[in-house]
């Protein structure tokens, strides 16, 4: 059939083939550098986030740091003050205070009597502040402040 028609009409199909073909070849080209550049574009993405996540684990960690430092520091206060406070009770005492004495004395009953209990107490409301403060600056760090 394609040698019936003229000559004319045969270079006319040919080159209507050759303009298919080549537009199609060049459609794949304009892609595939579309293709290579949206890479580019996604590597430094990945790039500048796991920068930023390196950023605010570096900073976290030492907000972490800090908090440990500063707790320990906290507790080693709050114990040698209560060590203090259990140092000056001491004293010769009955093991049930008259109702009748004054109440220094039997508030020094029940600081020998419990002696830990306040020092536990104090380190529990002291680990609770330490920590809602820990949590508050990695917040910071999380919100970008």
């Amino acid at each position: 059939m394609f040698m019936a028609l003229s000559l004319f009409n045969r270079v006319i199909i040919i080159c209507v083939i050759v303009a298919v073909v080549a537009g199609g070849w060049m459609l794949y080209l304009r892609e595939r550098n579309n293709f290579a550049e949206y890479k580019a574009d996604v590597a430094a993405a990945v790039k500048a986030q796991q920068d930023k996540v390196n950023l605010i684990t570096k900073q976290q960690n030492r907000i972490t740091k800090k908090a440990e430092v500063s707790h320990e520091a906290n507790l080693n206060t709050i114990r040698g003050t209560y060590q203090r406070l259990r140092d000056n009770s001491s004293g010769p005492m009955s093991a049930i205070p008259d109702t009748t004495s004054n109440p220094a004395q039997a508030t020094a009953h029940y600081v020998s009597v419990a002696p830990d209990l306040a020092t536990r107490c104090a380190e529990t409301t002291q680990q609770l502040v330490d920590l809602q403060g820990w949590i508050n600056e990695q917040q910071q760090v999380n919100d970008g402040r």
